[in-house]
């Protein structure tokens, strides 16, 4: 897939908003891996998305068997109280329902009464979106790009029922004792007899070439008022601003296209959905990825952070200053990655 371009003039045609022309150019190197193949990107004057200019035709090699996403997952979820009967199961049950759908009453009782907190094991995504996501646990979820199916087993040890992942890339299908099921399919070609309830592209929608008919593939799958819960990282950032070509995130050629908060309002507004809360989640990796590039350490190196701390070039409390940044960055909304959550309309 090559970008648009206006008809013998040679043109970029941004493709999320459409603008034409303008745009500032970058050229980003492979570093996760440390091949350090050169890419042209370039950040859309309008709307501020990055994307790629051509995305390489032998693509796969970026993906090789020990990239992180499809590695075996390792879920281990432990109750926050362990109950010993049904009655004190079934209060603890209502009252997590109550934290999934905030209009639920009986569960509010039940929380209130028995003051008990959202488990610390659920995802930060799911527990502290500020958003009342009216599901339970027999709520439809599919994830997709979801690789080998982490976050629905973690879904799965939550409660959750009725869970499904897509993603082309993985060997083949995966069926998971629990019954979570990951199929090896593009999104288009997903056929099901009831929408889904909420749809998950975690960190997987930057690498799908075409936004525009993901997002059309999505709304015919998801219900009426559904929720579409997009992780990815976010153009405009701090960390953009400060490492620019070196920010951490950027990740070339894998990811195609870096959202900014406007594009994605942009795009979601196209397509029929509503932007109704955005939850920055950034950690100390924008910074300590980020460096590690401007010292040209590539990711998976010996040297790196997330390989070999002994042999990293920063120490602990580097990481945990960092780490303390990153907090405080999320809460001033300029943190380097983030969810959206869009209701369809």
């Amino acid at each position: 897939m090559r970008c648009e371009r206006l008809s013998g003039e040679g043109k970029l045609i941004c493709k999320v908003c459409g603008a034409a022309d303008g745009h500032n150019s970058y050229i980003l190197r492979e570093m996760m891996f440390g091949y350090r193949d050169q890419f042209e990107y370039f950040e859309c004057r309008e709307c501020g998305c990055l994307q790629i200019k051509d995305i390489p035709p032998n693509l796969h090699k970026y993906y090789p068997s020990n990239y992180c996403a499809f590695q075996p997952p390792q879920v281990a979820v432990q109750r926050e109280r362990e109950f010993v009967g049904w009655r004190e199961r079934f209060v603890l049950k209502q009252a997590y329902k109550y934290y999934l759908n905030r209009n639920y009453l009986l569960g509010r009782f039940f929380k209130e009464r028995h003051k008990i907190p959202p488990p610390e094991n659920w995802p930060h995504w799911l527990k502290y979106s500020g958003v009342n996501l009216k599901l339970d646990f027999k709520s439809r979820v599919l994830d997709v790009g979801c690789g080998s199916g982490r976050d629905l087993l973690l879904l799965r040890a939550l409660g959750f029922s009725s869970l499904l992942g897509v993603d082309p890339y993985i060997e083949e299908d995966i069926h998971y004792e629990s019954g979570v099921r990951v199929e090896k399919k593009h999104l288009c070609d997903l056929k099901v007899a009831k929408p889904f309830d909420l749809i998950m592209m975690h960190h997987s929608f930057e690498h799908m070439p075409e936004p525009v008919k993901v997002m059309m593939d999505v709304r015919k799958l998801l219900k009426k008022g559904g929720i579409l819960l997009v992780r990815v990282p976010v153009m405009g950032s701090y960390a953009w601003k400060k490492y620019k070509t070196n920010w951490v995130q950027l990740d070339p050629p894998r990811h195609l296209f870096l959202y900014s908060v406007k594009s994605m309002i942009v795009l979601a507004s196209r397509m029929g959905f509503k932007l109704i809360a955005t939850l920055y989640d950034s950690t100390s990796f924008q910074f300590w990825g980020s460096e590690q590039y401007l010292r040209d350490i590539p990711l998976f190196d010996e040297r790196s952070w997330g390989v070999n701390p002994e042999r990293a070039v920063f120490v602990a409390s580097q990481i945990e200053e960092w780490e303390r940044e990153a907090i405080r960055l999320n809460e001033m909304g300029l943190g380097d990655q983030a969810c959206f959550y869009l209701q369809k309309q």
